[in-house]
């Protein structure tokens, strides 16, 4: 379990006095300024709490925050009253931006994170050539794309196991036959796709060869399961003793990180009045329907507060799937 998450806030009291008035007169005085102070003070709006944050984070190409967002404290502040200066903000660029903000005449800055943590979607297509061709990677892309409007850099996913666990040469493709290639794309920011298959048919017939699988197949109970991984091969699952493989659990940690980043982002937008949030990510390995091969992996994620009390609080469990959605089991925030 991880705390990823501090969030101090600004508590204000008030102080109490008490006025013993002799006579009826000296009551009147004491209403008068009473009501003089009263007034001057809202008018020079001293009963307002205001707390700027840091930074608010946005996605890349999307719209601009509700201003309320940049206080991570406010009293006494009609909406209304707040000014937002974004000139120098950029959506349709990943960067840090300076906003300035202004209530009644007083003068404030923050800064607007423009970021992107959310991968590319990728359409893989079949692709056929004759014995001796030559193939890459984007042959086999249909089409990708990112919210970032920036292009995808496509590769071939180089943590591809065969069944007995060995990593998988595509060079070595060379002889007639169909066998089953993987790709990944990659964004500027550096967020990257599940691995998506496509069938490369080489020879004259293009004629799919059977397949005989060692572990068994890559069926598994989709009732039970939600896989965020799937590490099958020419649908096949792989040897169960690669379960614990460094390479094959790159892939799942690597998504453990992404969905950090984007909670981080979430949770700078809302206002949970805590100090300790926590996150607890849980792989599991997933066998075929056979008991007797690996399929994949699922990822669990959930998100705990702590108010000061010894019992954290849940607030959002779900899981990943394989497009890289969340699936939830809990979310107070729906």
């Amino acid at each position: 379990m991880a705390k990823f998450f501090n969030q101090r806030v600004k508590k204000s009291g008030a102080s109490t006095g008490t006025i013993v008035i002799a006579s009826i007169v000296g009551v009147l005085i004491v209403i008068a300024i009473g009501v003089l102070i009263s007034v001057k003070s809202k008018n020079n709006h001293k009963d307002a709490v205001i707390k700027i944050r840091d930074s608010v984070a946005v996605e890349v190409n999307s719209k601009l925050p509700d201003k309320t967002l940049f206080f991570s404290e406010l009293e006494g502040v009609k909406e209304k009253d707040i000014k937002t200066n974004y000139d120098k903000v950029n959506l349709e660029k990943v960067g840090t931006y300076e906003v300035k903000i202004k209530i009644y005449n007083e003068s404030y800055t923050s800064k607007l994170e423009v970021v992107d943590t959310e991968a590319p979607v990728l359409k893989t297509k079949d692709v056929n050539i004759a014995i001796g061709g030559t193939y890459k990677p984007e042959d086999f892309v249909e089409s990708c794309k990112d919210n970032s409007d920036t292009d995808c850099k496509i590769e071939f996913y180089d943590l591809s196991l065969t069944q007995s666990g060995e990593k998988i040469d595509y060079s070595a493709f060379t002889a007639e036959g169909a066998y089953t290639i993987q790709i990944v794309a990659t964004d500027d920011a550096g967020n990257k796709t599940s691995p998506q298959s496509a069938t490369l048919n080489i020879g004259k017939n293009n004629v799919k060869s059977p397949t005989v699988c060692k572990y068994g197949n890559d069926s598994y109970d989709t009732s039970k399961y939600i896989l965020a991984v799937n590490v099958t091969e020419n649908g096949c699952g792989l040897d169960l003793n690669v379960y614990q493989d460094e390479a094959k659990l790159k892939l799942v940690n690597s998504i453990v990180e992404n969905e950090k980043a984007k909670l981080k982002k979430e949770f700078s937008t809302i206002k949970l009045n805590t100090t300790d949030i926590y996150l607890n990510s849980d792989i599991g390995p997933v066998l075929n329907m056979s008991g007797t091969g690996l399929v994949g992996y699922t990822l669990k994620i959930t998100v705990s507060i702590n108010k000061g009390t010894a019992n954290e609080e849940v607030i959002e469990e779900y899981f990943v799937n394989l497009k890289g959605e969340r699936q939830y089991t809990i979310n107070k925030y729906l």
